[in-house]
């Protein structure tokens, strides 16, 4: 009988090899809370492809990884190889608390007698999606008979809500911190600002929405990044709902009469809209930090894109490293500079990492961070409209749109190391509190 124990998979190789990290660290906020864990890694290649829609497909063409496609597979199931039943038909049958994957593909696998995979678990699936569900459309769109999601932003759960109303439970939970090995004090710390992350050149995503071939997906694109250049707190799935509903210059109305219950497949469609905005705001910022000589240091893939490195004395350049490594470039300095516009109510892992390590983290404000620096019961949902930010915020915010006052910050707190100390603390506590991996692990066994 394993019913008091978590089967955790990883079936994908995610950004800096970030996926196995966080199922390491839940398996063992899991095991500090008395719950024994099984875990099982799959090979990259045996579900490499498996259900990959139109998003997922691009980004692994992008990387060399696909040098054909036909186009965005409609199927919501996948054949299993040979080598993957066998490694995981010892699992049939089997009653587990809960199984739980990220980013997963595995709900696309499905058994010779045509039958979903993971419904022949005793299980509730949980998939842990750690970007945006509009790039797991395909996987969503799998109506399993035990299907629940975990998401970082609370605007993202109500989207999946409202259109995969097959999913049984949707449960917000931001990833843990993590400490490094050896902590440094804030009196100790390097006098820089850090900027992990990687980076797309907006003009290249720009040129591609305007060459794409589809009319109708081109002028959605386009409306949405205008609507998000006047909203800059609005979401992706908010610009393409105004858009279908008239409220842009160019809508399609014979687009808007065909869009219900396509909303996620048509926003998966337009996914070069997120990844245009998400970097466009790295890039402001950048750019507003190479004008100072406020010291900063970027490490993170496709930087070489950045067409002002040259002209910046102040700031430094550096490959991506591994992800247990960049926790150590975090403990180092003194400030993490966070740029995540796609949680609008949310809170990305680098902040609560730089939480666990006394470093102070300098993010784009949004009413998640809000909350946590009022020190708001983080279940109470706040409707007001964002208030100016305080001073006193230990988790200092700046707006997406004025990347020059998260330079002004920024400098004023490299020039305060008092200041630095009584956020960090503050921080800190919040940390131990809400953000361990014993914590987070803590909240979910309280759901299943």
């Amino acid at each position: 009988m394993t019913k008091n124990k978590i089967l955790i998979f990883t079936t994908r190789h995610l950004c800096y090899n970030s996926g196995d990290f966080f199922a390491a660290q839940l398996a063992n906020g899991f095991e500090e809370n008395g719950i024994e864990c099984e875990y099982c890694e799959l090979e990259f290649d045996e579900l490499r492809f498996a259900g990959m829609n139109v998003a997922e497909v691009d980004a692994a063409v992008t990387r060399g990884e696909r040098k054909t496609w036909t186009g965005a597979r409609e199927s919501s199931a996948a054949l299993l190889t040979e080598k993957s039943q066998r490694k995981l038909e010892c699992y049939l049958g089997k009653s587990y608390l809960a199984v739980i994957d990220f980013n997963s593909r595995m709900p696309h696998m499905i058994l010779d007698d045509g039958s979903y995979y993971l419904d022949g678990l005793d299980a509730p699936f949980y998939d842990y999606i750690l970007d945006h569900p509009l790039y797991h459309h395909s996987t969503l769109s799998c109506q399993l008979k035990n299907f629940n999601v975990i998401l970082l932003d609370r605007n993202q759960c109500d989207c999946v809500r409202e259109y995969y109303p097959w999913i049984e439970n949707v449960i917000f939970q931001p990833l843990g911190g993590q400490q490094a090995i050896s902590p440094i004090l804030p009196k100790d710390k390097k006098l820089e600002v850090l900027f992990t992350g990687t980076y797309r050149d907006p003009e290249t995503v720009s040129e591609q929405m305007v060459k794409e071939k589809d009319e109708t997906i081109r002028d959605c694109m386009l409306a949405m990044i205008e609507w998000l250049h006047k909203n800059p707190n609005g979401t992706v799935e908010q610009a393409l709902k105004v858009y279908l509903t008239g409220g842009c210059s160019n809508t399609n109305d014979h687009l808007c009469e065909n869009s219900e219950g396509e909303l996620m497949k048509l926003l998966n469609a337009c996914y070069p809209v997120e990844i245009y905005i998400r970097n466009l705001y790295r890039k402001n910022l950048i750019d507003a930090f190479a004008k100072e000589k406020v010291p900063l240091r970027i490490v993170g893939d496709w930087w070489e894109q950045y067409e002002h490195f040259q002209d910046a004395v102040s700031i430094t350049y550096q490959p991506a490293v591994s992800f247990a490594r960049s926790f150590e470039l975090i403990n180092q300095s003194a400030v993490l500079l966070d740029s995540s516009p796609f949680f609008q109510y949310g809170i990305h892992d680098r902040v609560t990492a730089a939480m666990a390590n006394r470093t102070i983290a300098l993010t784009d404000e949004n009413m998640y961070i809000h909350q946590l620096n009022h020190q708001e019961s983080e279940h109470i949902r706040l409707t007001e409209k964002l208030v100016e930010r305080d001073v006193g915020s230990f988790i200092p915010t700046y707006e997406v749109n004025l990347p020059e006052a998260a330079v002004e910050r920024a400098a004023e707190l490299l020039s305060n190391l008092a200041f630095r100390e009584e956020l960090a603390e503050q921080a800190y506590d919040l940390y131990q509190r809400e953000f361990t991996w014993k914590r987070v692990a803590k909240r979910l066994l309280d759901i299943f």
